[in-house]
């Protein structure tokens, strides 16, 4: 029988977890969102009935809040190789199976009872060898489409044997967690599942210790001209939708200043109007650190980018930037410039928690007038976004679901 075990890091009764392997491409020191989404999950955990292996170099700086984890670093090509066909190849046919057995012979002594395999490219090439070696389930969490590979660096030569790969590992998954509705439909639609027994939403979720109550004094002032946005995370927006956006503030009346937590080498290089101060900001370690530098700087709202173009409608359809998680946990209004089909539209939406633009420009600029002129349109705005990140981003009541979803698993295999 399983005993029952509990998170001493979050406090919270987490009967019957299984004994779980996790696999994953990124170290858990990964900075950014991607470290942040897997520190957030597993963190809240019970460390003993875990362990972490992940394809890539071993981490920088070890985190004692963590299970314990190891690092399976696959050979790497010559650099002027690295990112390409030849080195996906080299992963997928000659390095997978050595790595798979390394990784399964690490884990024996925790005698896991599923495989949790969390992100994309490596780790599900690898991690439905290691279930195979080990003889156990495998639960699969999907943060976007797979075929958004394509956008975000895949080389096209490699995408079929990649989808491939995808594919297995789906036709064994006993269950998948993924960030939106949207996207479940769309993998239950276009990825046969027959093994499949149940699957849960889970996005990027905030600890409730880091969720912000709206304040009514933290509104725009009549009296002052400055509006602060905030802005974290990597740009998903073309040059141009940018530019779109920051027109648009510049034929405001007010000075727009944007604190953005992003890095200055992979953001747009457009040139803003006058009025419009692009302020770049350090580094933040953790969500709730970025969330207290908005709160600290006075940011009124906040900018969520999506693209438009029509081949990326995908992406935007089904993606849920963890861009959302942490503004929502600040509790402040957000300005998604996104397709009107996003699923962050969706949820801004019915939570009337921001404004959408992009139809229409004369639309658009009487939108933010009111969202930055009128306090209780702010207001409004700001008890939505706290509602939406409440009933959607709860990260102790997602975390309560989705063990009881892995002790099914584990129970039935």
């Amino acid at each position: 029988m399983r005993r029952n075990v509990q998170s001493a890091s979050a406090g919270i009764p987490f009967g019957g977890l299984p004994r779980t392997l996790i696999l994953t491409r990124w170290a858990p020191d990964a900075r950014y969102a991607g470290g942040e989404y897997l520190r957030k999950r597993i963190g809240v955990l019970p460390k003993e009935a875990l362990r972490w292996a992940y394809v890539a170099r071993p981490m920088r700086t070890p985190d004692a809040g963590m299970p314990v984890s190891r690092a399976f670093p696959p050979r790497q090509l010559h650099w002027r190789l690295r990112g390409g066909t030849l080195q996906h190849l080299c992963l997928n046919l000659l390095q997978a199976p050595g790595l798979a057995r390394r990784i399964a012979a690490w884990a024996a002594e925790l005698r896991p009872e599923l495989v949790w395999i969390i992100s994309d490219m490596e780790a599900v090439t690898v991690g439905r060898r290691v279930a195979r070696r080990l003889r156990v389930p495998i639960h699969l969490s999907v943060p976007d489409a797979y075929e958004s590979c394509r956008l975000l660096g895949v080389p096209r030569s490699y995408y079929a044997i990649y989808v491939r790969e995808v594919r297995r590992a789906l036709a064994i998954a006993r269950s998948v967690d993924t960030i939106s509705e949207e996207l479940l439909v769309h993998l239950r639609a276009h990825f046969p599942m027959p093994r499949l027994l149940d699957g849960m939403v889970f996005p990027s979720p905030a600890a409730r210790a880091a969720q912000q109550k709206p304040r009514l004094d933290r509104a725009p002032l009549a009296d002052n001209r400055l509006r602060r946005i905030g802005f974290c995370g990597a740009s998903r927006v073309s040059d141009a939708q940018w530019h779109g956006f920051l027109r648009m503030l510049g034929r405001l009346e007010w000075d727009f200043e944007i604190m953005v937590f992003a890095d200055p080498d992979f953001f747009n290089a457009t040139k803003p109007p006058g009025n419009v101060n692009l302020a770049f900001q350090p580094y933040q370690a953790s969500e709730e650190d970025v969330v207290r530098r908005f709160v600290e700087m006075g940011v009124r709202a906040c900018y969520l980018g999506l693209w438009r173009e029509p081949e990326k409608a995908l992406f935007a359809r089904t993606s849920l930037s963890s861009k959302l998680t942490t503004y929502v946990a600040a509790a402040l209004p957000i300005v998604v410039d996104a397709p009107e089909q996003s699923v962050a539209w969706r949820l801004v939406r019915d939570y009337g928690a921001g404004v959408l633009v992009g139809a229409s420009e004369t639309e658009d600029i009487g939108r933010l007038k009111a969202l930055f002129g009128d306090r209780d349109v702010w207001w409004s705005m700001a008890q939505g976004s706290a509602r939406l990140c409440r009933a959607e981003f709860d990260l102790e009541s997602k975390t309560e679901r989705f063990v009881a979803l892995l002790n099914s698993v584990a129970t039935v295999a």
